[in-house]
């Protein structure tokens, strides 16, 4: 039992030096075994990369179920984004300063402006992922294509802040007005 653990103990390179051979015989089939253990050993190491890693065939597969799967989102992320904008575009041509005021389109405008800022911060994440793959070329002019929308999405919100600062000065106007109603129609009764 002690040649065994010593065996043992060699093979695996632990060396823990409580038993060793005494004879050059004994040496001599320690030396082996260590020889015999470091191969083993790495035989093993190497059979259990290989299990690991992927080999050719499974890249292939891995890399087109990634494509795949980002494609289905870029695709998803460019009909909500198309959806949005058509929204945006129907709202801005059926507005209203006093509907705009009193059924909330206002915040469902600016909501929908905002999904739309959102869904192309998540498109343009995925692309630059996925632009290291070999649609490239595709992908470049998609980003072309979104950078052009999102400088529409700006033009929007500058839409926005133009017809919210008509409708302050409208409101300013108004009160003044009534103001103006308010002491004319005081100086009449007096």
């Amino acid at each position: 039992m002690n040649g065994i653990w010593n065996i043992i103990v060699a093979m695996t390179t632990v060396g823990y030096g409580d038993y060793y051979p005494k004879s050059h015989l004994g040496r001599f089939i320690l030396i082996i075994a260590v020889i015999l253990g470091t191969v083993i050993i790495s035989l093993t190491v190497v059979a259990l990369n290989g299990i690991i890693n992927f080999d050719e065939n499974e890249i292939q597969a891995y890399e087109i179920l990634k494509r795949v799967t980002y494609r289905k989102e870029l695709n998803d992320a460019c009909q909500k984004i198309i959806y949005y904008n058509f929204k945006i575009k129907e709202m801005k041509r059926s507005i209203d300063p006093k509907d705009l005021n009193e059924s909330g389109q206002y915040a469902q405008f600016v909501r929908n402006l905002k999904k739309i800022t959102t869904y192309k911060y998540f498109l343009s994440k995925k692309m630059k992922e996925f632009s290291l793959n070999r649609d490239k070329d595709k992908f470049v002019q998609l980003e072309e294509n979104i950078s052009k929308c999102i400088d529409e999405i700006n033009a929007n919100f500058e839409f926005l802040r133009d017809f919210r600062r008509k409708i302050k000065s409208q409101n300013k106007n108004q009160l003044i007005l009534i103001s103006n109603i308010s002491t004319s129609l005081k100086i009449s009764r007096d």
